[in-house]
């Protein structure tokens, strides 16, 4: 069934976006959310791409989706990452005044 392991891959996501936030010292804003909510966009579109590409071979399907789960929130951990390490370095104060 498409989409059906979603229930359990999205909050794993979330929970991965969550701590990353934390580790950079970044409370979760309504933007930050809305823009990560992009993300989870494309991760269902290229879960549904895949499903419906290669989803219906047995056994190959299978291994096929369930890399191209493991792929993509990948992905998304990358992307926070980034996204995090950039909020954090437009917040910070700049060397010259630090001093």
């Amino acid at each position: 069934m498409p989409g059906s392991d979603s229930v359990a891959i999205v909050p794993i996501q979330t929970t991965m976006l969550t701590a990353i936030a934390l580790e950079y010292g970044i409370p979760l804003t309504k933007q930050m959310a809305a823009d990560l909510l992009l993300t989870f966009a494309a991760t269902t579109g290229g879960r549904f791409l895949s499903q419906v590409l290669v989803g219906w071979i047995p056994g190959f399907g299978n291994a096929i989706n369930a890399s191209t789960a493991a792929a993509l929130t990948e992905a998304i951990g990358w992307a926070a990452d980034a996204y995090f390490d950039d909020s954090e370095q437009k917040t910070a104060a700049p060397a010259s005044q630090m001093a």
